[in-house]
């Protein structure tokens, strides 16, 4: 009996893991994954840089092949038309699951999930979603925001020079930018209780033009640190032009201002690409 009991064990634990092994390769190769960006893939820092990484990983992580990625990068996400045709696209290529990385694409997103309730439409930052097939996804960047602002402070508080500038996308109307913000002087004064932030709107989440103008006026007003919510390295190169310092944002700016780049909050969007797709997978 004893034999048998053991040769019985040893059977159903082989059948486990092959059923194991069938579903996840299975699953694997017959998903297709979609995804949007505002700008290009080959941005080597910033926004786009920091997700096409993310994703990237993911499809390694999960063996998915290139021809199970479909990537629409550089649409503006000012211009709906633009957006839906991409989204279109996307959805006529058969992908399961379609992100889409900036704020303006909300409303697209919305409408093409009630169109194809099959699909999981996610969605980054944002406000609105349902109870089926349509989320976003963000995280709680201000924390890391806040350590920034405490290794701005300190470079202030070493030179006597009380004002910061900041360069955001968005004015007080978005929470997101608002919330960066408040963090990163909250970060500030907890070393430079007498320290202020001055802040220069753009009016655009990808304006590379405005985001160095907006830096070399807060320089030029007196800052000695200059942070961000923007999505390219544009103001931490005039930090470094004009020999002042700066916090960077969404990846790692220190090669594009090496002697002024104190840090930046950087996303790791890895953790959630590879979480949202394997529940696609497992039918989650």
């Amino acid at each position: 009996m004893k034999k048998h009991a053991k040769f019985l064990a040893i059977l159903l634990a082989a059948a486990m893991l092959l059923g194991l092994a069938a579903c996840g390769g299975g699953g694997n190769d017959e998903l297709t994954v979609g995804i949007v960006h505002i700008t290009s893939i080959e941005d080597t820092s910033g926004y786009t840089y920091a997700h096409h990484k993310g994703f990237m990983e993911m499809a390694n992580t999960l063996g998915l092949q290139s021809s199970q990625l479909v990537i629409k990068d550089n649409i503006d996400d000012r211009n709906v038309t633009a957006t839906q045709t991409a989204l279109q696209e996307l959805v006529d290529a058969g992908c399961d699951i379609i992100f889409a990385t900036s704020y303006n694409y909300m409303d697209s997103m919305q409408k093409f999930a009630g169109m194809y309730p099959d699909i999981i439409f996610s969605h980054c930052s944002g406000s609105k979603s349902n109870t089926t097939n349509f989320n976003n996804y963000f995280g709680r960047i201000y924390q890391a925001r806040y350590l920034a602002g405490i290794a701005a402070g300190m470079k202030m508080l070493e030179a006597e020079k009380p004002l910061a500038g900041y360069v955001a996308a968005m004015d007080t109307k978005n929470s997101e930018v608002t919330g960066g913000v408040n963090a990163w002087a909250l970060g500030i004064q907890s070393v430079y209780p007498e320290a202020q932030v001055k802040v220069k709107v753009t009016g655009s989440w990808y304006d590379p033009e405005g985001e160095a103008a907006a830096a070399q006026a807060l320089i030029d007003a007196g800052c000695f640190v200059i942070g961000q919510h923007c999505d390219t390295s544009g103001p931490q190169i005039k930090a470094q032009e004009n020999e002042v310092f700066g916090c960077g944002y969404n990846s790692d700016m220190t090669a594009f201002a090496p002697d002024a780049h104190l840090c930046a909050p950087v996303w790791n969007w890895h953790a959630y690409y590879t979480a949202a797709v394997q529940a696609v997978i497992d039918g989650e």
